[in-house]
């Protein structure tokens, strides 16, 4: 794991402060603090003063010499001190103070270079090229001579006292031009010298030179106070600086950060990245976004190229990095361009984590993702010109977020948590893409689409995430569609009406969920798999009840008694995918049958009929006689007891049926009449095939008769009906009589 505590970066700090102090504690306990000063301190403030007197006196004899006169001193004065020096370091004795005057010597000579093109006073070169052509030869013969030293403590102090001595002189852009290039000698002198510390004086020295430009651009407030060839050239120059120092510096000392370059480099980045910031919002504010852009490049390419070892450096950049490109999409213009510009960032920052194998810009990519999710959500509602372009972005974000936990998937070094991050970010962003393009209707028909397509990934792939998502969408999107507004629900395609095509398609959805293939072992939230899938047989046949409201009256019955007896069909079905649902089947069924008969009770019986509508009606009330004849599927005795009571229920069912269309279709004596037909022919069906399940409606409805004769025809008739009624109802029993006799020699086959 790429992490790095508080701890570790508070040890860097003191790292980096302890190799500092150890030299001086070393002098110290060779000679005490007497000799520490008197030859260590007094040797080099008194070289820092005589660079600086030197400085002071080319601008006091600005009326004195001419330009060459004034050069002429600087140039023998510095050289004087370097050959000075380098004569004392040959005799041992003298050896302490070479150094000093070596690095003041150079610092002079850099200096009079320096004034010989930008210090008016002593101007004699014109040409900025050879100006910069004297500036490098200059700095190129202090770095060999430091090389050829190897002196540590001489190159730093040269460095030094060069910084110090332009910012106290400063010229503007002029001056940071010259600490550029004075900073990027500095940088190729880092590694052969193995002096981390003069990264930090460099860096130091730049920015403090780097300063009095900045503040010059923040209080001019308008384009027009600076140059713009000179705002470009200053933001130009850090962005080298730092560059430079991140890639070329060797920042790793064995197995652990050097703390002397982990730090300044870590400081150098803030400090760069800030006064960016600053100059392009003060000096080119319209740039913005761009501007930003690159910075942001700029810092991620320079953390993804020091490698994926844990340091400060790498940190601070890639943090850095992602807060810019928060900063650079904000400043984008519009909406889409906002919800793109932070979608196409949450994907490149994953991509980039997980090949670079940093989880650093993982992270930062999960967090422009919930960014991304946020923003959309603050967007809504959104009008119909921005409606499809955000969706879209939002749809590129969810599959890009399903594709990156597949890489992370893949990867060499494997993180789950990574990768179920990735996998619900896309998820949650398909969701609210959906959400944002399609009407209420369109959206949960969107998201069963959805639950489907990751029911089918889960089953390839054996992702287990895929199938959580899929479940939670089949239950929430079925919930949702019992309460979404359909608006004024009015026909598209004939009798088709919106809500009634999103109860179909959700009915279809969950069917296929439901039998498409079986529950894995598992749970999810404490449920187990199967649990679900009866959870959502139950909102499967509650959305399809519903759907029936929507359909043509008449169709009603039909279609109940057909869900009915094909939710009885698999709920006696012996197959292992179906097994654990079977239960549950079973009772749907039984609840369904019901609800057939009181549909067709309230839509037939309470209006006329024509001649097809009442053979609909008879056909769906036979219909449900059909599970009758089916094969024994109860093995134990509480399935025995469930298959009788099933049974039982649907043949009365039918029979109540029809005894209820024949009330609402004839009158009088017919209703008699008409009862005994149906209840003799479902007691000679259930005679002749040993269904003790049709017997027993038969007679019932033979026993209504005989009470309908006793107490209503016997004097609500007229003689004429009265005899008919009773001659036929008597002669039925008497057939019915005689077929029962005739079957008792022989057991009926429900009881055997």
């Amino acid at each position: 794991m790429e992490t790095i505590t508080a701890t570790a970066k508070k040890n860097t700090l003191q790292n980096a402060f302890a190799q500092l102090q150890d030299p001086l504690r070393a002098a110290y306990r060779q000679g005490g603090a007497e000799r520490l000063i008197g030859e260590k301190l007094l040797n080099y403030v008194g070289m820092l003063l005589i660079v600086l007197g030197g400085a002071f006196f080319l601008k006091y004899t600005i009326g004195m010499t001419g330009p060459w006169g004034k050069l002429a001193i600087g140039f023998l004065s510095g050289a004087g001190l370097v050959a000075l020096g380098e004569w004392l370091n040959h005799d041992e004795r003298y050896a302490p103070f070479s150094l000093p005057l070596i690095g003041g010597g150079w610092s002079l000579l850099y200096y009079t270079a320096f004034a010989a093109h930008y210090l008016p006073a002593s101007k004699v070169i014109g040409s900025a090229t050879l100006e910069l052509i004297l500036l490098c030869a200059t700095a190129g013969g202090m770095i060999l001579h430091s090389m050829k030293t190897r002196s540590r403590l001489l190159t730093a102090f040269a460095f030094g006292i060069a910084y110090f001595v332009f910012a106290l002189t400063h010229l503007g852009i002029q001056t940071l031009t010259v600490c550029s290039i004075l900073a990027l000698a500095g940088a190729f002198l880092v590694g052969p010298l193995q002096s981390p510390e003069l990264a930090a004086i460099n860096l130091a020295g730049f920015y403090l030179n780097y300063f009095p430009v900045f503040k010059g651009v923040l209080g001019a407030g308008t384009a027009g106070a600076l140059p713009a060839g000179d705002f470009w050239l200053s933001v130009g120059a850090a962005a080298v600086v730092h560059a430079a120092y991140a890639l070329m510096t060797p920042l790793w000392r064995a197995e652990e950060p050097d703390p002397w370059m982990d730090s300044a480099l870590s400081f150098s980045a803030v400090l760069y990245a800030a006064a960016f910031y600053g100059q392009l919002h003060a000096f080119a504010p319209a740039h913005g976004a761009a501007g930003l852009l690159a910075l942001a490049a700029l810092l991620t390419g320079l953390s993804a190229a020091r490698g994926g070892k844990a340091s400060a450096l790498t940190q601070v950049q890639a943090f850095l990095g992602a807060a810019v490109l928060v900063l650079a999409v904000i400043d984008l213009p519009g909406p889409v361009e906002r919800s793109w510009g932070l979608a196409l960032s949450a994907s490149v920052l994953g991509t980039l984590g997980i090949w670079l194998d940093r989880n650093a810009f993982e992270k930062y990519g999960f967090a422009m993702l919930i960014l991304a999710l946020s923003y959309a959500v603050t967007l809504q509602p959104l009008g119909p010109a921005l409606r499809a372009p955000v969706a879209m972005s939002l749809a590129y974000l969810g599959v890009a977020g399903y594709a990156l936990a597949g890489l992370r998937e893949s990867a060499s070094r494997v993180d789950a948590r990574l990768g179920a991050y990735w996998l619900y970010g896309g998820f949650a962003a398909l969701i609210i893409a959906f959400w944002t393009y399609f009407h209420p209707a369109a959206y949960v028909v969107a998201l069963f689409a959805l639950a489907l397509a990751l029911e089918w990934a889960a089953a390839q792939y054996d992702q287990p995430h895929l199938l959580h998502q899929a479940l939670l969408l089949e239950v929430a999107a079925g919930v949702c569609c019992l309460f979404v507004d359909y608006g004024a629900n009015l026909p598209v395609l004939g009798w088709l009406t919106p809500r009634l095509m999103v109860k179909l398609s959700v009915t279809g959805a969950y069917a296929a969920a439901v039998f498409g293939r079986r529950a894995p072992e598992g749970s999810f939230l404490g449920i187990d798999y199967n649990e679900w899938r009866k959870a959502e047989c139950w909102l499967m046949c509650l959305t399809a009840a519903f759907g029936q409201l929507d359909i043509d009256p008449h169709l009603r019955l039909p279609v109940a008694a057909a869900g009915a007896v094909a939710l009885l069909g698999l709920g006696r079905s012996r197959s292992e995918d179906l097994k654990p649902l079977a239960p549950t089947l079973r009772t749907l069924a039984v609840l369904a049958a019901p609800t057939a008969a009181a549909a067709g009770v309230c839509t037939y019986l309470l209006a006329p009929m024509s001649l097809g509508q009442s053979a609909a009606y008879a056909s769906a009330a036979l219909f449900l006689l059909v599970p009758l004849f089916w094969g024994r599927w109860a093995q134990t005795e509480e399935e025995r007891k469930d298959e009788k009571l099933v049974l039982s229920l649907y043949a009365l069912l039918s029979a109540g049926l029809l005894a209820a269309f024949v009330r609402q279709q004839a009158a009088g004596a017919y209703i008699t009449l008409g009862w005994s037909l149906v209840g003799v022919s479902y007691l000679v069906a259930g005679l002749g095939l040993r269904k003790r399940a049709l017997r027993l409606p038969g007679l019932g409805l033979l026993g209504l008769c005989v009470m309908k004769a006793l107490f209503v025809d016997l004097t609500a008739l007229e003689l004429p009906y009265r005899v008919l009624s009773y001659t036929v109802l008597g002669a039925l029993l008497l057939l019915s009589s005689y077929l029962y006799v005739r079957s008792t020699d022989q057991e009926d086959s429900d009881e055997a």
